[in-house]
């Protein structure tokens, strides 16, 4: 194995993460105008909470930090992660069908990407409902609402308004489009690390193959169904490698090494922005200026007889 490639794997998934970032960025752009470089670390703690807190938690983590420091709807900005979700989702269903009618099928592997494919259509066709349609969202909120009790009402219907309000990313026709592109290059940069560890273990795949790699692997950590996806992204991954002619225990072993550095860069970067955002606030802490002491007037104090 070449370990001088590991390098460049990093910065690819470093580079993809960033992408991820920019396109959160322009699906809050109908909102509140900010930057990506702001967004990246939120970014990074929330997927690292994703690999250790089960359930996606780090999805609410991030909605719930970053409606805080912007001055958000959480509501609102869970509704942009929701979009962000169903993209991905998309976009790795259609790389691993085209890819599987180019290369070729296995039963589990045709199994994956059905069921994922019509979760997603599914996803697809109610955020899409819920931000272009008035008349469903007031459906959807009315039979969620008539099954809450009378206390809580008014602060679900809130909070759903809210939510729905943030998928409206996928009614701005500019804003979707550029998510969309930046999708793909998310993907595209994906794979390349993929077959730049793949060149570093002498797999005699073809690039273009690894869109298939890293849709079936990617798929298979859509329902968290253990910490990290750890298990099912091996087995899917050594699956899809298999079409592609390499042996099993080499496919174990290279799924096995870019699940490792996928869960470590992004553990090490969480780690390193939750550091930084402690280091700040001491700092910021210390700069600020201290209250003078109370001072006492002198001539006020009375003098006991005998002092």
């Amino acid at each position: 194995m070449d370990y001088v490639l590991l390098a460049p794997v990093l910065v690819l998934q470093a580079l993809a993460w960033w992408v991820r970032s920019v396109r959160w960025k322009v699906l809050l752009s109908p909102f509140r105008a900010t930057s990506a470089a702001r967004l990246y670390p939120v970014l990074m703690i929330g997927a690292m909470v994703n690999n250790i807190i089960p359930a996606r938690a780090g999805e609410f983590w991030r909605a719930h930090t970053l409606g805080r420091r912007e001055g958000l709807s959480r509501s609102t900005v869970f509704g942009t992660i929701v979009v962000e979700r169903v993209l991905d989702g998309l976009a790795l269903v259609l790389l691993a069908s085209v890819g599987l009618l180019a290369i070729g099928s296995s039963a589990s592997l045709t199994i994956l990407i059905g069921s994922m494919a019509l979760l997603f259509a599914i996803g697809l066709g109610v955020v899409a409902a819920l931000a272009h349609s008035e008349r469903v969202r007031l459906f959807v909120i009315g039979a969620v609402v008539a099954v809450i009790p009378r206390r809580y009402r008014a602060f679900v219907e809130e909070r759903l308004d809210l939510f729905m309000h943030g998928l409206r990313a996928l009614r701005e026709g500019r804003v979707f489009l550029g998510a969309v592109v930046l999708t793909g290059l998310i993907w595209v940069m994906e794979a390349a690390s993929y077959w730049t560890l793949g060149v570093a273990f002498g797999l005699d795949v073809s690039p273009q193959s690894y869109l298939l790699v890293v849709a079936v692997a990617n798929l298979a950590l859509a329902v968290p169904l253990s910490l990290g996806g750890i298990g099912p992204f091996e087995f899917f991954t050594q699956q899809s490698l298999a079409l592609l002619g390499v042996t099993s225990s080499l496919g174990l072993a290279f799924a096995v090494s870019v699940h490792g550095l996928i869960l470590a860069f992004v553990a090490l970067s969480g780690l390193l922005f939750v550091s930084w955002g402690g280091v700040r606030a001491n700092l910021a802490r210390r700069r600020r200026p201290q209250p003078e002491l109370a001072t006492q007037d002198i001539e006020s104090v009375e003098v006991m007889p005998g002092d």
